[in-house]
Parts: C-alpha cells; structure tokens; sequence
C-alpha cells in the first residue's frame, strides 16, 4: 500500500458530497456517502481498474445513501 491516498470529490444528489478514496498502488479503494449520479466516480473506477472493497457513509439520511442500490 502506498503512502499516498487518492481522493476524488463530486457534489451528487442534494447538494451531498460524495468522495472515492483510492490507493493508486494496491488498487484499493472507498466510496463515501454514494448518493445520487456518482457516474464521474465510476469512471475513474474503471479506468483506474480499483476494486472498491468499502462503501462509508457519515450518516443515515437517504441523500446519503440513495446511489448505493444503483451499485
């Protein structure tokens, strides 16, 4: 694992922010509070080849949950 930790910031759903952390090295990586259309996280999901093992949210309410179904 590397040292340095990517993160990659989107707004998404209502006003929620939405992260992808990711190690660049080992291809790990974190998806943070996956609301509404997080396609631009995917993207880089992909064209990166992580394997996302972690889905974190800060919170409970539905505009930070509602994109992980879609998942």
């Amino acid at each position: 694992m590397s040292k340095d930790l990517i993160v990659e910031h989107i707004v998404t759903g209502p006003n929620t922010n939405c992260y992808l952390v990711y190690d660049p090295t080992s291809k790990q990586a974190a998806l943070i509070d996956v609301a509404g259309d997080i396609e631009p996280l995917l993207t880089t999901v992909r064209s990166e080849g992580l394997n996302v093992r972690y889905f974190l949210f800060t919170h409970g309410h539905f505009d930070h949950l509602m994109g992980l179904l879609p998942l």
